[in-house]
């Protein structure tokens, strides 16, 4: 299925078709078990499959779709009043929480917290969030009425069973999308790491309109962190990550995307 899922891709769909029937022959149960999105919207267009699982993933992958040029048109939009917020402890006891709120469009990312005292330093409002699907590395926190919410890993296509990791999101915002695929795969050329949520998301809204304002970006610091650790302000502890960042080489690129 991961192969047929590959094929769907890189549109290869007869291919893609046939992979998916040897699978079935294999495993009746092959195309419930291994769900990739792509994958099931082809399968559902081509009336091969009907289950509902499979029609609600369907409609999933469409919107995912659609929402992404949604969120380029929005951004570019709200391009001057939007403030990008991370979770490095560099505004602490600054009070820049009112100079945040302040902004018509406030991102933040994973579990930002905005409860007092944090809102002192970091704001309250939260209308984008940027996150990592993840449960057993980002907690779900109450933000609702969010204007979009941005999944920071994983796409339509190769990633398996994501519709069962998103499941829960459409409770705080009917507007999710991925991150661009491509987007993710150059950069990480780019700076021969994987890259964490926040420049990811930043490089992205670098592509739309281009330099950004540093005046607009908080909490982004990668200065008071070590590879593969990350310091967050609502904490104060350094966390060991999953995934491996290397920080000197982000720092390097967000330097040259912000002006």
């Amino acid at each position: 299925m991961n192969l047929a899922a590959f094929f769907t891709e890189s549109g290869s769909y007869d291919a893609a078709l046939e992979l998916a029937n040897k699978a079935k022959e294999k495993d009746k149960e092959a195309w419930s078990k291994h769900r990739y999105l792509g994958l099931t919207f082809l399968l559902t267009s081509n009336d091969l499959l009907k289950d509902e699982w499979a029609l609600k993933d369907s409609k999933l992958f469409l919107e995912l779709s659609r929402n992404q040029w949604l969120f380029e048109d929005y951004i570019t939009n709200n391009w001057a009043q939007v403030a990008i917020v991370g979770n490095a402890p560099k505004e602490l006891h600054l009070k820049k929480g009112i100079l945040i709120d302040q902004y018509e469009k406030v991102v933040r990312f994973n579990g930002a917290i905005t409860e007092y005292p944090y809102s002192i330093d970091y704001g309250k409002k939260t209308n984008i969030l940027v996150i990592n699907p993840r449960y057993f590395e980002t907690p779900r926190n109450a933000k609702y009425d969010l204007d979009f919410i941005i999944i920071s890993d994983g796409n339509l296509y190769s990633s398996k069973n994501i519709s069962l990791k998103l499941h829960d999101l459409s409770q705080f915002s009917s507007r999710i999308c991925f991150l661009p695929r491509k987007l993710d795969i150059s950069l990480t050329k780019r700076i021969s790491a994987s890259p964490s949520s926040g420049l990811k998301f930043l490089s992205w809204l670098y592509s739309i309109n281009g330099p950004i304002s540093r005046a607009r970006i908080f909490g982004f610091s990668l200065t008071d962190q070590s590879y593969g650790v990350a310091t967050s302000y609502s904490s104060g502890q350094r966390v060991g990550l999953n995934t491996i960042h290397n920080w000197t080489n982000e720092k390097e690129y967000l330097e040259s995307i912000i002006k």
